[in-house]
């Protein structure tokens, strides 16, 4: 877990509990075996598992629950704009586009983007690439 912990540096927490030492705790989760692992997000448990796991199981987990690469590269451009930062958002949805381009929302955030830098042309094919749905 240490090891994922760190490859995600900052996404989630990892709290560990000693179990001999938090009996109470450990039995208000009715924990029955060691290691377990709960995933909580908003303060609720959303999923987790018993016993040692593999890594790829444990990566599968946490991929439900966190957000992708693409919508991180997203998310980070959106704050760049939102700070006027729009030429250094620009790579950011570059980035996020090329690993989702199925990700409407990344692709019009892209398209604005080059749109508000005056790549009007940038913005066409960006745009044309938009798939239509009914």
């Amino acid at each position: 877990m240490e090891k994922i912990t760190n490859d995600y540096a900052g996404l989630f927490i990892l709290a560990k509990v000693n179990c001999d030492e938090e009996q109470m705790i450990a039995g208000q989760f009715g924990l029955k075996a060691i290691p377990t692992v709960y995933v909580l997000q908003n303060g609720r448990p959303v999923d987790g598992f018993e016993g040692p796991q593999p890594e790829e199981v444990v990566l599968e987990i946490l991929s439900r629950v966190l957000p992708s690469p693409e919508e991180m590269k997203a998310a980070q451009a959106a704050e760049l704009i939102a700070e006027g930062k729009a030429q250094e958002a620009l790579p950011l949805l570059k980035e996020a586009n090329q690993l989702n381009p199925k990700n409407s929302d990344i692709t019009l955030l892209l398209a604005e983007t080059q749109i508000s830098l005056n790549l009007v042309d940038d913005a066409q094919i960006t745009l044309n690439s938009v798939p239509l749905t009914r």
